[in-house]
Parts: structure tokens; C-alpha cells; sequence
């Protein structure tokens, strides 16, 4: 039976009516939501657990989100009297926080030469939020010149630049960020209609792709690359799977040379092919064979009545306990939604078939 432990001042509370927590590929601070009991047994002290609390949420055993409670919403009725807490993860910070250079001055502009995990751990280390890079991942040459925008929160400056070397930042689920690439780790279950796929629902969908991508920006001169080269710098990327003339125009973020503008066109590419191309499968628990479905793993998924018979990535997962049972929901999308994996050139006018 599926467990939901939340640890608050050494403190371990359980026993909820109903919980949600949705812990997701695309953000860094993963949430939840609890119905308690206005007692506890054996608690002699009322609503023990007050927003600002440090937690730790453990579902199946496995640490899910180590945080802060944000909110707390006690009720009552005639007959019934509870308290709902809302927490996120450490990184919730990063998340709301405007960045700003370190220092007295508070402003924003430009940080000098950093690499990227350089970058997010200066940006970081004032909010208390740790930054790892995940074994054997390339993040790329230092940026010739990092800065801030006006702004711009902690998290969406460090996202800017990830973006430029294809990276994932990610909660790491015990209050830090993780640097990492998408689907390092594979689910060693499967989701097979007929046997753990209660219900399932597809979604394909065009309506934010193109044919042809292309990423402008400029880039600091340098004996070999200088002039107009520097100014106009360009790369492009096309997608065979739309037939019709869609082209779309992307500002590079930072200073880039061709071949970085090159992957960032091809990035948006197969973000925007990802995304458009997803499913959300229910099953029950929370785990499979004594292991917490996660986020950013690759899992072999068998729908025959879609064709569907590939490994797929998880994105997001929904944890959900409620009167009606306890569930996950699993959204999955193309393995290579976040990779640069380069696209078969479309031959003719002969429509492109797109594997899961």
C-alpha cells in the first residue's frame, strides 16, 4: 500500500485524506498539496505543521520533495475540521527571486566569463540552493560573457543559458538543482496496455511547430571570425515532418557562435516536436516493484492500439491519493524531446512518418 510521509521538525506525519505531487522534467521546484486531520493521534499540540516549516516529503520511501510549507488553509464545517498545506522544494526560491548580481550593489548587467555550472552556482549560493552536474555530462565552453536581465528571476537566467548547451535544470528532489541531460537513467518497469495502463490519453498535436527554424544572435570577434560573420551570426534547422511553409525566427539568448546558434534552432526544433507529442497514463500506486516512478527516465511503453511499441521519456509525474484510490499520472514524450539528435532530411514531397 502506497505511503505519504511528510518529515517536519524531526517530526514524521501520515495518515492524509488526500495528497497531490507533481514532480516534473521542466521545473525546478517540484510541488505538493495535503488534506490533514485537525489532531494528529497522539499529538496533544494543534496544527503542528505552519507555513515556512523546512520538510521533507517521502512517498514509497523515497525522498519526493525536500522544501518549505508555503501555504496552510485550516477549515471547518458542522461536522468535519482539517488543514490543507501547500510545500515546494528548496528551489521554489530561485524560482521567485529576481536575480541580481552578488555583492552590496543588488543590480543587474554583466557577470564576466562563466561556465554554466559556475553560473548557476553564483546565482544560487544565496538562496542556499545546491547545483550539481550529473556524471559525465558535457556542459560546454564558459559563455564568453554572462549577464542578467532586468527582471528576470534566478531561474529563468540560468534556464536562458542551459538552453544555449541543450542542459536540463532540474529539482534533484533533496533541494537542489541538477544539471543533467534528458533520459541519463531508464526505468527498469514498462507501461503495457492490458496489464498496468488503467486509462491513457494522446496528444499530437502541430500547432506550435514549423518547417524551418533559424537563430540569430552576434558573437565577439575573433582573428578567424570577425565582421559581418560576428554580426550576423545564424544557424538553422528544418523539420520534415511539416509539410507546409511554417518558418519561425528565434533570438538567441546570449552571445553564440554559428554552431551554438545552429544547436539552438535545432533545440527548439525538437522541443517544440516533443511537446506537441505527449500521453498521459494512469496507473495505480505510486510505485513499481518498490520503486518511485521519476521524472527524466527513459521507460518502454506498449499501446497496441496506437502502433505505439518504444521507449519513451517521462516528463512529468502526478501523485495523487483520494477517495477513488491511489494513482500516478505519467506523461511521456519522444525520447529526444531535449537532445540534439540531428532529423532525417525530408526526400520530396513524401510525408515524413514520426516514430514514438
Amino acid at each position: 500500500m502506497s505511503e505519504a510521509i511528510l518529515k517536519v521538525g524531526g517530526r514524521r506525519f501520515a495518515g492524509w485524506k488526500s495528497i497531490r505531487c507533481t514532480r516534473s522534467i521542466e521545473q525546478a521546484a517540484n510541488a505538493f498539496s495535503l488534506d490533514v486531520t485537525e489532531r494528529w493521534p497522539s499529538q496533544p499540540d494543534r496544527w503542528p505543521i505552519r507555513k515556512g516549516d523546512a520538510c521533507e516529503l517521502i512517498l514509497d520511501g523515497s525522498t519526493a520533495i525536500t522544501g518549505y510549507v508555503d501555504r496552510r488553509r485550516p477549515n471547518f464545517g458542522e461536522e468535519t475540521s482539517g488543514l490543507t498545506v501547500n510545500g515546494r522544494d528548496r528551489a521554489a526560491d530561485i524560482v521567485d527571486s529576481s536575480a541580481r548580481r552578488p555583492g552590496s550593489d543588488y543590480k543587474t548587467g554583466d557577470l564576466g566569463r562563466l561556465s554554466l555550472p559556475a553560473l548557476a552556482r553564483l546565482l544560487c549560493q544565496p538562496h542556499n540552493v545546491s547545483v550539481n552536474v550529473a556524471s559525465g555530462l558535457d556542459v560546454g565552453a564558459a559563455f564568453g560573457n554572462c549577464s542578467i536581465d532586468p527582471g528576470e528571476s534566478v531561474w529563468e537566467c540560468i534556464e536562458r543559458y542551459a538552453r544555449q548547451r541543450a542542459v536540463l535544470v532540474m529539482s534533484d528532489g533533496r533541494g537542489g538543482l541538477l544539471l543533467t541531460r534528458a533520459g541519463v537513467d531508464r526505468n527498469p518497469n514498462a507501461l503495457i496496455e492490458g496489464e498496468n495502463i488503467e486509462n491513457a490519453e494522446l496528444d499530437d498535436d502541430d500547432s506550435e511547430r514549423f518547417s524551418q527554424y533559424v537563430a540569430l544572435g552576434q558573437s565577439e570577434s575573433t582573428e578567424s571570425w570577425n565582421g559581418a560573420q560576428a554580426l550576423h551570426a545564424s544557424g538553422a534547422a528544418n523539420d520534415p515532418a511539416v509539410r507546409r511553409n511554417r518558418f519561425k525566427l528565434v533570438t538567441a539568448e546570449t552571445l553564440a557562435t554559428g554552431v551554438t546558434l545552429a544547436d539552438r534552432a535545432a533545440w527548439e526544433r525538437d522541443v517544440r516536436r516533443g511537446r506537441g507529442r505527449s500521453i498521459v497514463i494512469t496507473v495505480s500506486g505510486w510505485s513499481a516493484n518498490g520503486r518511485l516512478w521519476q521524472p527524466n527516465e527513459r521507460v518502454p511503453v506498449r499501446i497496441p492500439r496506437w502502433d505505439i511499441n518504444a521507449e519513451l521519456l517521462i516528463k512529468t509525474v502526478t501523485n495523487t491519493k483520494d477517495e477513488s484510490g491511489t494513482r500516478s499520472e505519467i506523461t511521456v514524450v519522444p525520447k529526444d524531446v531535449y537532445s540534439l539528435i540531428a532529423m532525417a532530411p525530408a526526400e520530396g514531397d513524401e510525408p515524413v512518418a514520426e516514430a514514438w
